[in-house]
């Protein structure tokens, strides 16, 4: 009784030294609770911290826990914040190929142009040929009731081995061949079987060959998805290169209006210096007399309104350069998130490199992805018709055989039977498997047989059903690119007429600028003298100041229209040359 009072006294010491988190099985929540997952996210420098919390043996130790993650987080936000204040330059064509490696949706076309393509090579595989052989050995003992069966001691042995090679496929016509070497040795002791040769060799070589003269003939199944699968990697290419357009297109538009939101900054900051050397021209004038104090309310108001102003150029900024961002930059972590870009090119004008509008309507019917794609959907559904055409005639195949054939062996003398008689063989075919082979191939020997087999369905079937269907479908494509003809004829004259409507509001804007310049400049003088106000001068500033900003939207306007034409006439890559692999 002792011991076990001892066991139980020793269990409950031990029970209490060990942790709580071991006990907290006995409350679900509580355990689910403390057993949880925990993830934090933290920057590019900091790495993910992932971790399960078992068990707490005190409330100072989770709190120093907390406190030391919270300095690393700090930490990494300072140096995230000190790599944001890196500038990088980036011009267009960076942006461009920096798009195209990053997009999602270019990779995925890419591999759609892979897949494609290995599905047009594993088709061209059904006219891969077949090898193969066969080959077994039989020994065979069969019982004999009577002594005319020519067994001897009661049964017949007889041993057979077999060995044959084929060659067989299809034929890019829609026929069929077989070739076919067939080998057989053959040995028995039944007496009065007329097997002459012990042991026999025989052979025979043949060569069959089905070709279809109706049905099949032109066109058939193995043909129909060759010819698809060629179709659809031409389709998976243009995919490919509508994605490539898409993507440049966006990127151009993208950059044009960073450069513009940058520019803008500029002119509002120019703005505001001149807003504030004003006030201070007017504070001056004021201190001596010379102008009301009044004059320098004014030229705070303004100083602050335009202050105000550029705050706003400064937000559409940073949104512009993010939406750059978020195009070039892949995910997250890239090092353009951590960093300040702004642009290397100069807010210019961009050439057009184009004839006419007619005639741009004319290649864009060969160079516009989309006019590819749907003109090689006619081409797949034309396929498929003359396929649909070609299932409807009736079955009408020419079936032609050649084989050769020939035999040697061991002769032997038959023993005399009830008939009597003996076994003369010629030399030719005595000797062994070799002399069997010289057989065969002398082509002394040979079967010809040529046939015709026709077949036809009493009922049809679905094939005419089909055939509409299909007929419907290309009705459908044909509409369709009569409808993609207008779109893209209207979107060349809006971008034809925004270009010249660009160019016009350019040189308005141009002659605006210098008139307020000008102006700007004398009513400054004339302020200096007193022979005008407080007022006028600020209202010439924001002249020259909405002048300059007319014309930079007007140019950024003009490289927008210019990118839309050479997209509508599928030019765009070519103008960055660009091109697709």
């Amino acid at each position: 009784m002792k011991f076990p009072l001892f066991v139980a006294f020793l269990s409950i010491f031990l029970f209490s030294f060990v942790p709580s988190a071991t006990r907290a099985e006995d409350n679900p929540n509580q355990f689910l609770k403390e057993n949880s997952n925990i993830q934090v996210l933290g920057n590019t420098e900091t790495p993910i911290v992932s971790g399960q919390v078992t068990s707490t043996n005190s409330a100072a130790e989770s709190k120093s826990e907390v406190k030391e993650f919270q300095d690393r987080l700090q930490d990494s936000l300072k140096g995230q914040s000190q790599e944001q204040n890196t500038e990088l330059e980036i011009s267009l064509d960076q942006a461009i190929e920096e798009s195209i490696r990053k997009n999602l949706q270019v990779k995925i076309s890419r591999d759609s142009v892979k897949i494609a393509e290995l599905d047009s090579k594993i088709l061209r595989g059904l006219y891969a040929p077949i090898i193969g052989s066969e080959s077994n050995y039989r020994n065979e003992k069969t019982p004999v009731t009577n002594v005319f069966a020519g067994g001897q001691n009661g049964r017949v042995q007889t041993e057979s081995w077999n060995w044959n090679t084929f060659l067989k496929g299809q034929l890019p016509t829609g026929g069929k061949y077989d070739l076919s070497f067939d080998n057989r040795r053959t040995r028995t002791d039944n007496q009065f079987q007329f097997q002459f040769l012990v042991p026999e060799y025989s052979s025979t070589l043949k060569l069959s060959v089905t070709q279809p003269l109706l049905k099949n003939m032109w066109i058939d199944e193995n043909r129909r998805k060759i010819k698809i699968a060629k179709i659809n990697k031409q389709i998976s290419e243009d995919d490919f290169d509508l994605q490539l357009q898409e993507i440049v297109y966006k990127t151009e538009i993208t950059y044009q209006d960073f450069v513009l939101a940058g520019k803008t900054v500029s002119i509002n900051q120019e703005s505001v210096d001149l807003a504030k050397e004003q006030l201070r021209r007017t504070e001056r004038l004021g201190e001596i007399g010379e102008a009301p104090k009044i004059d320098a309310v004014s030229a705070e108001a303004e100083y602050e309104k335009r202050k105000e102003e550029l705050a706003v150029a400064e937000e559409k900024l940073y949104r512009a350069e993010n939406a750059l961002k978020l195009l070039i930059a892949d995910g997250i972590q890239s090092f353009y998130w951590q960093s300040k870009i702004k642009p290397s090119e100069k807010l210019e004008k961009k050439s057009l490199k184009m004839a006419s509008i007619q005639s741009a309507l004319q290649d864009a019917l060969f160079k516009r992805p989309e006019f590819r794609k749907i003109d090689k959907q006619l081409k797949a559904k034309g396929v498929e018709r003359r396929y649909l055409i070609n299932q409807g005639f009736p079955q009408l195949d020419l079936v032609t055989d050649y084989s050769m054939q020939g035999v040697s062996g061991s002769p032997r003398a038959l023993q005399s039977s009830p008939f009597g008689g003996s076994s003369t063989i010629l030399p030719r075919f005595t000797g062994d498997y070799s002399d069997n082979l010289d057989n065969v191939f002398s082509n002394d020997f040979n079967t010809i047989q040529v046939g015709i087999n026709l077949s036809w369905p009493i009922a049809p079937g679905s094939t005419k059903k089909i055939l509409k269907k299909n007929d419907l479908e290309i009705h459908q494509f044909k509409i369709q690119l009569d409808d993609l003809t207008q779109n893209v004829n209207a979107e060349m004259k809006n971008a034809d007429n925004a270009i010249k409507t660009a160019e016009q509001r350019i040189k308005a804007a141009e002659a605006s600028l210098n008139a307020s310049e000008k102006q700007l400049d004398g009513e400054i003088k004339k302020f200096k003298l007193g022979l005008t106000t407080n007022f006028l001068v600020l209202t010439r500033q924001n002249e020259l100041s909405q002048a300059r900003l007319r014309r930079v939207s007007a140019i950024a306007d003009y490289n927008k229209a210019v990118s839309e034409l050479e997209k509508a006439a599928g030019i765009i890559l070519a103008g960055r040359n660009i091109s697709v692999e």
